[in-house]
């Protein structure tokens, strides 16, 4: 009873419900446009559909192809990304390297200019020695002494000489003393100002300063004895006077050629002197207080070593007239002396 109840009940929604009929009336108005459609159509409709097919076809292949095309492109570009990352990377490691040659050569070049620099202070140094050298060969060529023929003076019973004969001057009056005295207080002060020095520039100027008071207390001793026997007030025989004057000459000779290897010993202080001292850069005051030392000391040694050459110039000078008014020559007595003691050399 209750389920009869139920079936009525849906029938008579079902016939109250519009939409099955809608839906109907709808598929039906949908099937006679299609119709329609079809009916309109041109008798070529079939062929332009399969032109339009064959056209579709060969669009979708050109866009396969192209899409094949994409791949192979997009493939390629992340090799060549990959390539140029590659490159990028080889390039800043050889940036590396070259920037580092850049430095070391950068750094080459300044050691060569400062090379530069001080090679050309050195020949400066050495220029202004040569020229020192020169105008000392040219004042020894002034002080010495220029006497009158032996002819003129033959009838003379004692030689007169133009100027007091340097033999009578001692290492005081020609200021050789003061100089080794102020040479020797600047070394002590030089030792005290730099206790540390471990070079050996200032022993080797210790020992120029001793060979130099060597060679002024020989050269002092040499005219202690030709003081002790004047020539132009000598009582000995011509022969014994001639002799003890050659002798003296041999041994102002022999200085002279100690002194010149002392001035070879000098150039060779100076030349150590630069490499320890002048080819550094300064770099604080006590360099500098000590290359103004080493300056004062040098300029005194070479003074020391020109006073002794002019001193030992003007005894030579002074001995070769004595014996040239005698007629002995200095060939003439170097042979006689070494023909009478063939020993010493």
């Amino acid at each position: 009873m209750a389920r009869e109840e139920e079936d009525g009940r849906s029938n008579q929604e079902k016939q109250d419900d519009p939409q099955p009929h809608l839906h109907q009336t709808f598929s039906s108005y949908i099937g006679l446009s299609f119709s329609l459609f079809l009916a309109s159509l041109p008798s070529n409709s079939f062929s332009f559909v399969q032109k339009l097919q064959s056209q579709i076809r060969d669009l979708s292949l050109r866009l396969f192809q192209a899409e094949e095309q994409l791949k192979q492109m997009k493939s390629r570009r992340k090799e060549d990304s990959k390539a140029n990352a590659r490159v990028v990377e080889i390039f800043a490691s050889h940036r590396n390297s070259w920037q580092a040659e850049e430095k070391r050569l950068l750094q080459q070049i300044d050691a060569a200019s400062e090379e530069m620099a001080s090679l050309r202070a050195r020949i400066e140094d050495f220029q202004g020695e040569r020229e020192e050298w020169k105008a000392r060969i040219q004042d020894l060529e002034r002080e010495d002494m220029h006497y009158e023929p032996v002819e003129s003076l033959y009838h003379m019973k004692h030689f007169v000489a133009r100027r007091e004969s340097p033999w009578k001057v001692d290492g005081e009056s020609t200021g050789i003393s003061s100089k080794l005295k102020l040479l020797e207080q600047e070394l002590q002060n030089l030792e005290k100002v730099d206790k540390n020095d471990l070079s050996k520039v200032p022993s080797l100027m210790r020992k120029q300063a001793k060979r130099y008071q060597a060679l002024a207390g020989k050269i002092d001793d040499l005219c202690r004895r030709l003081q002790a026997s004047d020539p132009c007030e000598s009582t000995l025989s011509p022969e014994f006077s001639t002799q003890r004057q050659t002798e003296f000459l041999l041994e102002a000779f022999r200085l002279q050629q100690r002194a010149s290897e002392t001035a070879q010993k000098l150039m060779a202080l100076q030349t150590e002197v630069g490499k320890s001292y002048y080819g550094d850069e300064l770099g604080s005051e006590a360099k500098l207080s000590m290359r103004r030392s080493f300056d004062s000391i040098r300029n005194n040694l070479k003074e020391v070593q020109r006073n002794l050459e002019i001193w030992l110039a003007r005894i030579i000078g002074d001995l070769e007239g004595i014996l040239a008014r005698d007629g002995v020559s200095r060939a003439n007595a170097r042979e006689y002396y070494v023909s009478r003691y063939p020993f010493v050399q």
